[in-house]
């Protein structure tokens, strides 16, 4: 099993590749996958297990006080990973790939103050 410096590590190379890919879809799944990570990282540093899986929002089902703004953007991520329709569709026509870098860069500014500092 992945400590929690491992999945953070792995959070931190996702989302550098989300910065620095030039192709909006994956850009969104590197968003995605950056999420998945710091959601590990959240269980493990909680005394869980993960599991192996990538949908974040079953995941974050094991994080406590998780902010109930970001599950939109945990069901568009996991659909454009996925390849599914989103559950929010207005959400997703308005959410560029630079809006969801941002909006994973918040959530683990908010993970860091819940769970990491």
């Amino acid at each position: 099993m992945a400590s929690v410096q491992e999945w953070l590590d792995k959070h931190e190379r996702d989302l550098r590749a989300a910065r620095d890919n030039t192709q909006p879809q994956k850009k969104l799944k590197e968003c995605h996958l950056a999420v998945e990570s710091l959601l590990k990282a959240i269980i493990v540093k909680r005394g869980g297990v993960p599991d192996e899986i990538h949908n974040t929002i079953q995941l974050a089902q094991d994080v406590p006080r998780f902010p109930k703004e970001k599950r939109q953007l945990l069901s568009y991520l996991y659909s454009v990973y996925d390849r599914r329709y989103p559950d929010d569709l207005d959400y997703a026509r308005n959410t560029s790939p630079k809006d969801a870098i941002r909006a994973t860069e918040e959530l683990k500014n908010w993970a860091d103050q819940q769970y990491f500092k």
